[in-house]
């Protein structure tokens, strides 16, 4: 379960932290540069990717699981001049496209709906050999769900029985096709699963924990820098 940003200021952002890296400089600097920051931006990413993968199974309309699975997130990155940077998020440019229509929505065409979603259908209808209608037609397979044929029979032949498996492929085409098409008048409603994980996760309150961070790792420096010239005065 995803740790709320004050959870993890309460338990990185405090005296312990001091205590826990001592006075020996070789420790603290084996952790990294600024250990106490690096650790914060690295476990708040860790848990605002987790809260993006709760929120989409809160949605509770997991298919392949594929949304799910897709976030993740790139190295903690710094530059040399004390900058940090890391990537989360949808990295694949595959599954990105995807991801932001679920987040955001999209505008059906006729309903204009959801009207502050960026991206909007194009047309009222789609095609029957479209992407939309064929990733339906899978979507009803793997669910188990097949459109009704007016000519199902009992005791068929084999040249029956092939005529009616390229009847029934013809139907849930049809039907895959009707539903796209509704989609596509009415609109994709936004979930904002991905976009409430952004604000809570990074946030006022996150750039403050980066401040206190660094603090952290500042005193840790003056308390080690102290030491060192306490222990050549002593010589």
């Amino acid at each position: 379960m995803a740790k709320s940003l004050s959870q993890r200021q309460a338990e990185l952002l405090n005296e312990g932290i001091v205590d826990q890296y001592g006075e020996d400089r070789k420790n603290y600097l084996a952790a990294g540069d600024a250990p106490v920051l690096e650790q914060y931006m690295v476990k708040v990413v860790g848990d605002f990717l987790l809260k993006v993968q709760e929120n989409i199974k809160a949605l509770d309309k997991i298919d392949t699981g594929r949304l799910s699975e897709s976030v993740s997130s790139g190295e903690l990155q710094n530059d040399g001049s004390g900058v940090y940077s890391i990537l989360a998020g949808y990295l694949d440019d595959n599954a990105a496209p995807y991801a932001s229509f679920v987040n955001q929505g999209v505008r059906g065409f006729k309903s204009g709906e959801p009207s502050d979603s960026p991206f909007s259908f194009k047309s009222a209808w789609a095609s029957k050999n479209g992407p939309m209608a064929l990733a339906i037609q899978k979507w009803m397979k793997r669910n188990g769900i097949r459109a009704r044929a007016e000519d199902q029979r009992t005791n068929l032949s084999s040249l029956q029985r092939k005529r009616e498996s390229i009847s029934q492929i013809q139907s849930d085409r049809n039907t895959a096709t009707l539903i796209a098409s509704r989609i596509k008048q009415r609109g994709l409603p936004k979930t904002d699963f991905f976009s409430s994980a952004v604000r809570q996760y990074f946030g006022d309150e996150f750039a403050a924990g980066v401040g206190k961070a660094f603090l952290q790792d500042v005193r840790v420096y003056i308390r080690q820098a102290n030491a060192l010239i306490n222990k050549e005065q002593s010589k």
